[in-house]
């Protein structure tokens, strides 16, 4: 493992992940599978309303959980990717928030994008998934959260 700093770990996971959610949405690919998203938008770097459909990349919290040798030690990193659709029909924008927050927590644990191509990244699970519409006091806008835990390792 390439000696890497927490702070530089907390820089690229969250970028490497949007990296990886905007190629779903724009590939030369018959159905690319987030193709119906207008945005991919790091969530704690924003504000105000963006285009909808949106996803949210939200770095929450990162747990160390060992310390190894060398001053090497092993994170566990929540990332919330919320997915946000506005619809008149809540039946239908409830599923479609949950679909989209399921496409995109499903990219992430195939084969290719469990690393996140960087060498210090060991692997991604599953997190919580909260179905949590409505997202708004008008009823039309409706939200569907996935987390992601990244097990990765610093070396300061």
């Amino acid at each position: 493992m390439a000696g890497v700093s927490l702070a530089t770990a907390m820089e690229a996971i969250p970028g490497a992940i949007i990296t990886i959610l905007n190629t779903a949405r724009t590939a030369p690919a018959e159905a690319p599978p987030l193709a119906e998203v207008e945005a991919v938008i790091r969530g704690d770097r924003s504000r105000g309303r963006k285009e909808i459909p949106v996803i949210w990349v939200l770095p929450e919290r990162a747990d160390a959980t060992s310390t190894r040798v060398s001053m090497a030690e092993e994170w566990d990193l929540s990332v919330a990717l919320v997915a946000i659709v506005k619809n008149a029909d809540p039946e239908t924008g409830n599923k479609k928030a949950i679909e989209l927050a399921s496409k995109a927590r499903g990219l992430f644990l195939t084969k290719g994008n469990r690393t996140l191509g960087l060498n210090y990244v060991r692997d991604i699970k599953s997190g919580r998934f909260e179905p949590n519409s409505p997202y708004d006091g008008e009823g039309n806008i409706f939200a569907a959260l996935a987390e992601l835990k990244i097990d990765f390792l610093t070396q300061e």
